[in-house]
């Protein structure tokens, strides 16, 4: 594991880190007399960022962050409060007075006492791209490249500006218990606006930002040839009529579509008794006639935007399915609630991730109308009762093998209600946060005309 001291490099070896200051703030969290328990975090973030107008670069910057906090409990009877610290560099010196701080508003919260996950192996996920490591410059001067040959290789599509950014994260996490970790991990962006014409002669605009922990997971030669194409399109889409039908909805917007699916199979939702499922309850509130669903939190993925060896808390990154087959099998809950809970602890949601299904994207399409929502304005359903009302950006009508561009209206329905009735397709795409079917259909949906 390496580790790196405030501003330096220290031997990959070295089983801690010679830092001062890490060391005097655990110094001071252990020699308090009130302080039960701790965790501890230093953060060095090597940012650089690349900015282009069309596709010349106009600008190039980058940047060095450093901070180390720590969570510190003090305990009162049955109860246990916390609280944070914060150092940044200049402020090594207020690490006592920063301390005592803390534990006076420790003091005056009050919470259950729960047990800090104790010291034992972790697993070694892939979370760092090395171009980003060794050559975040070069790494971001690919992208470009990418970009550059994907644009020119369009007709009537042209690039308004983009930013790349790739950042490393060299995370070192340690607690009161004795367990030390590595959450070190990658992050790769890339905003993108172009702008299309269609066969009218008019032009529209396309935005959109990817984030993933690798560069080639940016994947900007298909992402870029897409939006380009529904940029040419946008320009000529018809207006969304009143309609009701069929709709799929894309890879990229199931996780914000099923949030109210993860929010009711939480530990926290359950101690808080708000919870719609229990376990092996259905997750629908009526007979399934389509795909049931199957969905894991997985923080083992390769690469997933939330895999980490551990989570904040030092529990180890795991594979867990939550629901199975329709029906909710397992809560997730961090170290806390799952104490309380008394079950077992899966640290917070991580990657989603859901089997494909039988049928392909093309026989998902088929029909004399299927509606394909390509983006919606906003996606966000009510984590409460899953009721969604959402504006469509941009999508196609599916008529019988052929597809007219639209645009406006929005989709309106209940989320679990629409998990009774859809069909997932056989090919899956990994979308940062997510390993999902390429599209989900469900089989009827109202859309209210723009």
């Amino acid at each position: 594991m390496k580790h790196y001291a405030w501003g330096r490099t220290v031997p990959h070896d070295q089983s801690a880190p010679d830092d001062s200051v890490v060391n005097d703030l655990r110094e001071a969290l252990q020699r308090h007399r009130s302080v039960q328990g701790w965790e501890l975090q230093r953060r060095i973030t090597r940012s650089h960022e690349m900015y282009l107008y069309g596709t010349n670069v106009e600008s190039m910057r980058s940047n060095v962050g450093e901070d180390v906090t720590a969570t510190l409990f003090v305990a009162s009877g049955d109860s246990m409060g916390s609280a944070a610290v914060s150092i940044g560099p200049g402020e090594e010196q207020e690490i006592t007075s920063k301390v005592e701080a803390a534990v006076r508003v420790a003091g005056s919260s009050e919470f259950q006492q729960y047990p800090l996950v104790p010291q034992q192996e972790l697993p070694d996920i892939e979370t760092r791209d090395p171009m980003i490591v060794r050559e975040p410059t070069r790494a971001l001067e690919r992208a470009r490249e990418e970009l550059s040959e994907t644009v020119d290789a369009q007709r009537n599509v042209k690039v308004a500006s983009a930013e790349f950014f790739a950042h490393d994260d060299e995370i070192y996490f340690e607690n009161s218990e004795g367990l030390v970790a590595d959450r070190s991990a990658t992050r790769a962006l890339s905003e993108v606006v172009l702008l299309g014409r269609g066969a009218t002669g008019e032009e529209a605009e396309n935005q959109s930002l990817r984030m993933r922990r690798r560069v080639e997971d940016l994947e900007i030669g298909q992402w870029v040839s897409e939006l380009g194409m529904h940029a040419c399109d946008a320009s000529q889409a018809e207006v969304m009529k009143p309609w009701n039908g069929p709709v799929l909805i894309r890879a990229g917007s199931l996780r914000a579509f099923l949030g109210p699916l993860v929010q009711h199979t939480s530990g926290e939702a359950a101690l808080r008794g708000v919870a719609k499922f229990s376990l092996g309850d259905s997750v629908t509130p009526g007979a399934v006639r389509g795909d049931r669903l199957t969905a894991i939190s997985d923080a083992t993925l390769p690469y997933g935007m939330n895999s980490r060896t551990c989570d904040g808390a030092g529990l180890p990154a795991q594979r867990t399915v939550i629901i199975e087959d329709g029906r909710l099998k397992q809560l997730w809950a961090d170290q806390r609630r799952a104490h309380y809970l008394e079950t077992k602890p899966t640290g917070g949601f991580a990657n989603l991730v859901i089997p494909e299904g039988s049928r392909s994207v093309a026989q998902l399409a088929a029909g004399a109308e299927v509606l394909e929502v390509i983006r919606f304005s906003w996606l966000t359903p009510d984590r409460g009762t899953g009721d969604f009302s959402s504006e469509i950006r941009f999508g196609y009508m599916h008529r019988n093998g052929r597809r007219t561009p639209i645009k406006g209206g929005s989709v309106n329905g209940n989320i679990f209600g629409a998990l009774e009735d859809c069909h997932f397709s056989r090919e899956r795409d990994f979308v940062g946060d997510a390993l999902v079917p390429r599209v989900m259909r469900v089989n009827e949906l109202e859309v209210f005309g723009a």
